[in-house]
């Protein structure tokens, strides 16, 4: 009976593949006719000639240090440890990244989904419930990357690379996913099973036609007379907060620590529910609010271990079992605890700020010296167009376009609505990274990461900003409204049902 692998035994035996997966790379990059940068493929397939032996090893050395667990580095103290400037040439590699890993993943898009059946299964799980897959197209996308910045190469030959090698990485990795399904079978691993979920184009169609209605004075009067099978007998209002609360729990988008938190908050709100009709009138009810801002601030907190999180949770915590220990908790109570919950996100924040005060002074020092490669204010040039006398436009033509394309979406007031507190999702140095904007003067702009251990600051140029934006690279997070989402879901259930 053939031996059943551990998930680390898997990742070994993939690992001990990488070579050959670089090699069909390089032999598709060598094949190429046609390629996305014609003017620049003769020194990319001699780039293969000269070093393929080197980007087979660095490839297959960056993807092992990406793929095996690392040892928990040494906890940094809670402060801002280090300042990184993010230069315009940087920023278009993130963007190149970015477009690569979207082909990658696309391409291998079927025996990825397949793969994670597999990968579930050797992890336990009896659905396709989360993703298990060590072997994400991003990380073979990055150790690729990783293996090219080793080569002594200009960097627009890296970039130029990475576009020819984008396709090819694509497929090869399709036929290296189903492979690794096919060892897995034959070594008598059963897939897990997909849940039956309806999505895709026929949900987006039935919620494009069927917004979340404005306040849930309206979802009331959508449910139908005795919907036995969604509600319990009594007052549609007292009936519907219990399925609000469960439907915002099954959904699966809260985690494990903030789920609790939310069945302890249940009760208190049915007793405010029964002295207050208006509780389930408006989304914008305190007690919608609160649960609003706690998920909210457990996602820019996303690292379970940090110390921030646990702190505004255990607050939280303390918060709702103050009002459940009050005679008649009511919509004060939850403006009460809401605001003592923003103090102290507000008071995290002007920590972060004073520990920034030498990364701010620099900033300020630095002025208009910041990021050399940068073209002129507000524009950013991909591949280093205004230093490649002869590269010509089959090459830039077509990012130039979309640079362009994407510019034009870009609302020119967004920036202005940005102010210091704020978060953001970036994709910065090949990383989706969470940021929180500490401060700005001029077109210079100072964000926090507070992932462990690094705890990094970003400086980057308004142009940048502008560009990341316009690429799909930058994303505002606020506070989404759980309970509107609950209520979407309701009227789903309550349409299919009827």
């Amino acid at each position: 009976m053939p031996h059943r692998p551990t998930l680390p035994q898997f990742v070994e035996d993939a690992l001990s593949r990488a070579p050959l997966l670089m090699q069909e790379v390089l032999d598709g990059v060598a094949a190429m006719t046609q390629s996305p940068v014609p003017m620049l493929l003769p020194d990319v397939q001699r780039l293969v000639r000269l070093y393929r032996a080197d980007l087979v090893s660095q490839f297959t050395r960056q993807l092992a240090t990406l793929l095996r667990p690392q040892a928990p580095a040494a906890r940094v103290p809670n402060r801002l440890a280090t300042l990184s400037l993010v230069e315009d040439q940087a920023v278009t590699a993130d963007v190149e990244l970015a477009r690569s890993v979207e082909a990658v993943r696309g391409a291998a898009d079927h025996s990825l989904r397949e793969l994670r059946a597999f990968t579930s299964a050797l992890v336990g799980d009896l659905h396709v419930a989360r993703d298990t897959n060590p072997l994400k197209p991003e990380l073979f996308v990055r150790a690729l990357w990783q293996a090219l910045g080793d080569l002594p190469v200009s960097h627009r030959l890296q970039l130029a690379f990475l576009t020819c090698a984008t396709a090819p990485l694509g497929k090869g990795l399709r036929l290296f996913y189903a492979a690794a399904c096919t060892r897995l079978e034959d070594a008598g691993v059963t897939p897990s099973s997909y849940r039956t979920i309806v999505t895709g184009t026929s949900s987006r169609s039935w919620h494009r036609q069927n917004p979340p209605p404005d306040d849930l004075a309206r979802l009331r009067q959508q449910l139908p007379a005795g919907p036995a099978a969604l509600l319990p007998a009594g007052s549609d209002g007292l009936a519907l907060l219990p399925r609000i609360f469960d439907t915002i729990l099954q959904a699966g988008e809260l985690p494990t620590d903030v789920q609790a938190l939310m069945q302890r908050l249940q009760p208190v709100a049915l007793r405010v529910a029964q002295q207050d009709p208006t509780t389930l009138d408006a989304y914008t009810h305190p007690i919608w609010e609160l649960m609003d801002r706690i998920a909210f601030l457990a996602e820019v907190h996303a690292q379970p271990g940090d110390p921030q999180r646990q702190q505004l949770l255990a607050q939280a915590g303390q918060l709702v079992e103050a009002m459940a220990q009050e005679e008649q908790p009511d919509a004060a109570s939850f403006r009460w605890a809401l605001k003592r919950l923003t103090t102290q996100a507000q008071q995290q924040f002007d920590e972060r700020l004073q520990a920034a005060a030498d990364h701010i002074a620099t900033l300020e020092t630095l002025g208009p010296q910041f990021s050399p490669t940068t073209a002129e204010a507000g524009h950013s040039l991909p591949l280093e167009a205004h230093t490649l006398a002869t590269v010509q436009s089959a090459l830039l033509d077509s990012a130039n376009s979309q640079v362009a394309a994407g510019a034009a979406l870009v609302d020119e007031r967004w920036l202005d609505t940005q102010q210091p507190g704020h978060w953001l999702r970036v994709f910065i140095d090949g990383h989706w990274r969470m940021l929180q904007l500490l401060w700005h003067a001029d077109d210079l702009w100072l964000f926090a990461e507070l992932a462990q251990p690094t705890r990094q600051t970003w400086a980057l140029r308004q142009s940048a900003l502008e560009r990341l934006h316009a690429e799909g690279l930058l994303r505002e997070l606020r506070p989404r409204s759980l309970v509107r989402r609950a209520a979407a879901r309701l009227l789903r259930q309550i349409a299919q049902r009827g």
